[in-house]
């Protein structure tokens, strides 16, 4: 007699909509393609918004308190991250461009885990562009951004871009130096001064340490010069380039250009609803859609990412503002005075 058959396998098979023992199991090869759902996550901190897949932590400012700090309270993620310093001021007179901030920028920088909490966090201000004339002053250094404190493995630090002198005192003298994140521009250089003076000043991001020297970006500033009867600025470096030598001046020719900011993944579309009017108009225009920051200030032109423009030669024409929350360097000014560097920011990104 013939062994009987039951219809019943076939019948749950249709309605598990499966077909094969091993999509039954628990075990085997068809459920180790299967990635489970992250744990949940949740972290507080800035200004926070999603987009897509991503949420988005802004900090533009170290007030007021309950802002200016980063808590995880459940769960672990890998965190993208952008810091950038506040950019340097731009010098009076014939100067530099102030150099743009420093920047700190990589994915999967930091591992958040629960219990991360009351992390400080400050934000580097732009340095005030030196006074015109009768008392002309070099600009002044920007502001460091911080994430949390040493010797903590989260660390990090931005630095501040550098100030450029102006051209009768040189930045060899400019308080706190020309050199920054990313460089000041060398001042067009008078008759009789030391020949170090035109020179434009290093970048220091890249020397910081661990992680923020890793994921560091800084440029040199570009050098100034001096023919006898006008000066031309540097360009102050970028996060993205080095900035431009002033070109020999004649007449009203410009001085260097500033070094271009670094494309990052923090495109304006993305974090404009996080940015403030009046400031979000000139901040979209400068970061757009690739994302640039830290641009240098210009003896000429501005460094794209935020960099200010500088007075072209016998203009009497101020520097430019380096943009808010981007840490552009403020433009050198012409026989007047130079612009204000542009305040830093802080960006972190994870899985949602």
């Amino acid at each position: 007699m013939a062994p009987i058959k039951s219809s019943l396998a076939k019948t749950v098979s249709k309605l598990l909509g499966v077909q094969k023992d091993t999509d039954l199991s628990l075990r085997g090869a068809t459920q180790s393609t299967r990635v489970p759902p992250p744990t949940p996550f949740s972290a507080t901190g800035g200004s926070k918004i999603t987009v897509g897949d991503y949420t988005y932590h802004v900090w533009l400012t170290t007030t007021p308190a309950p802002l200016s700090v980063f808590n995880v309270t459940q769960g672990t993620r890998s965190l993208d991250v952008l810091l950038v310093g506040g950019g340097g001021g731009g010098g009076a007179n014939n100067s530099g461009g102030g150099g743009g901030g420093g920047m700190v920028y990589g994915t999967e920088v930091i591992t958040a885990t629960d219990g991360m909490t009351n992390v400080p966090i400050t934000i580097g201000g732009g340095g005030s562009g030196g006074a015109g004339p009768p008392n002309e002053q070099p600009g002044a250094l920007g502001g460091d951004t911080i994430f949390g404190s040493s010797p903590n493995p989260y660390y990090l630090i931005a630095k501040a871009g550098g100030a450029s002198g102006q051209w009768t005192q040189g930045n060899a003298t400019a308080p706190g130096g020309g050199s920054g994140g990313s460089g000041a521009g060398g001042p067009g250089n008078p008759t009789g001064q030391p020949s170090s003076y035109p020179q434009g000043a290093s970048g220091t991001q890249s020397s910081q340490p661990g992680n923020s020297g890793t994921y560091g970006f800084g440029g040199t500033g570009g050098d100034g010069v001096y023919t006898g009867t006008d000066g031309g600025g540097g360009g102050g470096g970028g996060a993205g380039g080095n900035g431009g030598d002033s070109p020999a001046p004649s007449g009203s020719s410009p001085g260097g250009t500033g070094g271009a900011g670094k494309a990052t993944i923090f495109s304006a579309p993305i974090l404009a609803p996080a940015i403030p009017s009046p400031n979000r108009t000139a901040w979209t225009n400068a970061v757009g859609p690739t994302g640039l920051y830290g641009g240098g200030g210009g003896g000429g032109a501005g460094g794209p990412g935020g960099g200010g423009a500088g007075g072209a030669a016998n203009s009497s024409t101020a520097g430019t503002p380096g943009v808010f929350g981007t840490g552009g360097g403020g433009g050198g000014g012409d026989n007047t005075a130079g612009g204000d560097g542009g305040r830093g920011i802080m960006v972190f990104r994870y899985l949602s």
